[in-house]
């Protein structure tokens, strides 16, 4: 650098002069849908396929295990119910024989105006109320022929 190639500086001292601005270079430009465009292997290709098998083949096991999971869910839904429904059925089954001897104890004649006999009558319709409750309800079956659907 020779002193005519420096500037001087309010201070006295030199500044070496700046280099000479160069064009810049333009960044690469992106294809238009705005996408990178990459190179690959042979290699790579196929190992990208073979992960994507894989992906598809764990995905595939994903769905049929929850469709699975949501099946059990369903049938323990439905057997529990069932098994609530029959253990139900087989209860009242074992009070129905209390509920004759009720009814018939009810219907006695004579002393109407026993306290005994009021409290077997209040016994008995509360008995009535807590099977109606439960959803056992009487059919008129007296002179009917026999439907093993309805008895």
């Amino acid at each position: 650098m020779t002193p005519e190639d420096r500037e001087p500086v309010q201070d006295g001292g030199e500044v070496p002069p700046t280099e000479p601005e160069t064009e810049k270079q333009p960044e690469e430009t992106k294809p238009e849908g705005g996408g990178e465009t990459f190179t690959f292997t042979r290699e790579q290709v196929e190992r990208m396929e073979e992960a994507a098998k894989q992906l598809e083949t764990t995905k595939d096991q994903f769905v049929r295990l929850a469709a699975e999971y949501e099946n059990y869910r369903k049938r323990t839904v439905r057997e529990k119910d069932a098994l609530y429904q029959d253990a139900k059925a087989d209860t009242v089954k074992a009070f129905l024989a209390v509920y004759d001897d009720l009814e018939r104890a009810a219907a006695q004649e004579g002393g109407e105006d026993s306290p005994h006999k009021k409290g077997l009558e209040m016994i008995f319709q509360k008995y009535r109320e807590i099977l109606k409750n439960l959803g056992v309800t009487e059919i008129e079956a007296l002179g009917k022929p026999f439907d093993p659907h309805a008895h």
